[in-house]
């Protein structure tokens, strides 16, 4: 016989068969053993991010001029190696700062946590915006050639999808307000609206409950529970 438990409301005798994941958390220390471990690689990324600017500004536009498809790409390749690595850096810990925070998105220290990576991973993206500019700013025929050799055969589908969509991107100023307008534009709202809906509570028979909860009761075998909690999540 499955295990099973009694809901919390006294209002329903009504019985929920156990998963076996009521407990279940995430695990992030695959990421970071501690937020502090996240700290410091952050800070190294943003580091990372300013030097491969200084460093290699300038390089992917010389491209034009390279005769040598071989020798060019041998250079792009030394470039996105290093934007990969700082891209690895800034998006592990943006990941664990969402996951941390998507496990209470109430807490306030979990919220302070994401909004201190989002501006810095912002700041990573500014420093960066160059690559894609400049990418950008070479012809197809160029492009192709240099994405046809070796030494970029583990870019090359990116930079393929960079390619077709060069004629959308804009200068290099314009890309870069683009970059710092994303930690309150869009990712702002969308953040708000995670945070006001994971504040939610329905209520279903008594029992308030959160809307993954509440949608849960959705797909039980009663039918008029599944009926009771639409009406919940609809009110």
């Amino acid at each position: 016989m499955s295990p099973t438990r009694r809901l919390a409301s006294p209002d329903t005798a009504a019985a929920e068969t156990l998963t076996g994941a009521e407990d279940v958390r995430w695990n992030l220390a695959d990421l970071y053993a501690s937020p502090e471990a996240l700290d410091a690689d952050l800070a190294q990324a943003e580091a990372d991010a300013l030097a491969l600017a200084a460093e290699h500004r300038g390089t992917l536009a010389a491209l034009a001029a390279e005769p040598d498809p071989a020798a060019g790409a041998a250079r792009a390749a030394a470039v996105f190696d290093a934007l990969a690595g700082v891209h690895d850096r800034a998006g592990r810990a943006a990941t664990y700062a969402f996951l941390d925070w998507s496990t209470d998105t109430e807490d306030a220290a979990r919220g302070a946590r994401l909004q201190r990576v989002e501006e810095a991973t912002t700041r990573v993206a500014q420093a960066l915006v160059f690559a894609g500019v400049e990418w950008a700013g070479l012809d197809e025929a160029t492009a192709g050639a240099l994405t046809a050799e070796p030494a970029l055969a583990r870019h090359r589908h990116h930079l393929e999808v960079a390619t077709q969509g060069r004629r959308h991107v804009l200068t290099e100023p314009e890309e870069t307000v683009l970059a710092e307008k994303a930690v309150t534009g869009r990712s702002a709202w969308n953040r708000l609206f995670d945070e006001t809906l994971g504040a939610k509570r329905f209520d279903v028979r008594g029992e308030a409950l959160p809307l993954p909860l509440a949608s849960a009761k959705m797909h039980e075998a009663d039918r008029s529970l599944r009926e009771d909690a639409a009406a919940a999540i609809t009110n």
